[in-house]
């Protein structure tokens, strides 16, 4: 809600709720705010990001949960992607990871056309982190000095731009506990799934629509991995699918592997990475895998 918004009797007690959430509803309340005093324009957006640095500098409260999503459809006319510019996305990030932020989402949706946001590096100063999510943003390099996520145990990354194999691996190092590992809708430029094969902790992968998905290629032993979801919309032809997988899998040790699984709900997408995946397809391709890693594991 807006600052000028809060009644007197919120006016000290929101200063000290846990979460921060910076949502749709939140920028639909906004514009409506905007319209209704006839301001427009750059001054609307200077309104509304001036609004969101009065809450992150009088919020006194230790965070559980911070969350930034900036959709597009909200402002027309390319002002999504002036508010994004005129927003100081670093001095927000700073401003959570001094509170002690433990779940982050960040996520700026922009049209195909629009140029996306670089990711500050102060990300990587947030290290009491234990969930993180970031969608839609241009990744930056990975600093060499830098302290571990020694806390974060769950990330994921969705269209992301610029992930390359050497930012992955930096990345995954740099969590020593981490579990939980989310791929999805985007590309990771190189051709292995290598950087976090050795990764001890790692219990989950996740690879969801990764475009580049048919030339990458797994290597490595996989020690701890319990969970693989892979997305058929990730396959090529029907006929290919299975051998895809075959040949993916050929070389690897999944020694605790219990659940393999393929993400069906984006079969009831439109657009056009999904592949129609008969129930006696997916069947097969599950088969594959079954008698390829799993053995006589359990299979979804």
């Amino acid at each position: 809600m807006a600052a000028q918004d809060i009644c007197s009797q919120w006016r000290y007690h929101w200063t000290r709720i846990p979460h921060l959430h910076f949502s749709p509803h939140f920028f639909t309340h906004m514009r409506r705010s905007v319209r209704r005093h006839r301001i427009l324009g750059r001054e609307a957006i200077t309104h509304i990001k001036e609004t969101m640095e009065h809450i992150l500098i009088n919020h006194k409260a230790p965070l559980e949960c911070f969350l930034l999503y900036i959709p597009n459809k909200f402002f027309r006319n390319g002002l999504s992607r002036r508010f994004i510019e005129a927003l100081d996305i670093k001095e927000c990030i700073d401003t959570v990871a001094q509170k002690g932020v433990e779940r982050m989402f960040l996520e700026a949706v922009a049209h195909p056309w629009q140029k996306k946001v670089s990711l500050p590096i102060t990300i990587f100063g947030c290290k009491t982190l234990l969930y993180l999510q970031l969608v839609g943003f241009i990744f930056p390099e990975v600093p060499i000095l830098v302290e571990n996520f020694k806390l974060l145990r769950v990330c994921v990354l969705a269209n992301i731009q610029n992930l390359t194999e050497h930012s992955l691996q930096r990345l995954v190092e740099l969590c020593p506990v981490l579990e939980k590992l989310v791929l999805r809708v985007g590309s990771v430029e190189g051709q292995s799934i290598r950087s976090f094969s050795d990764v001890q902790s790692l219990r989950k992968l996740s690879l969801e629509g990764l475009k580049n998905f048919p030339e990458v290629k797994f290597v490595g032993i996989f020690p701890g991995l319990e969970e693989l979801n892979v997305s058929p919309r990730m396959m090529g032809t029907a006929v290919e699918r299975g051998n895809e997988l075959d040949e993916k899998v050929r070389d690897l040790m999944f020694p605790k592997l219990n659940n393999v699984y393929m993400d069906l709900p984006y079969l009831e997408t439109e657009d056009e990475l999904t592949w129609n995946l008969s129930y006696n397809e997916r069947k097969d391709v599950l088969a594959r895998l079954e008698k390829r890693i799993c053995g006589n594991k359990h299979i979804e």
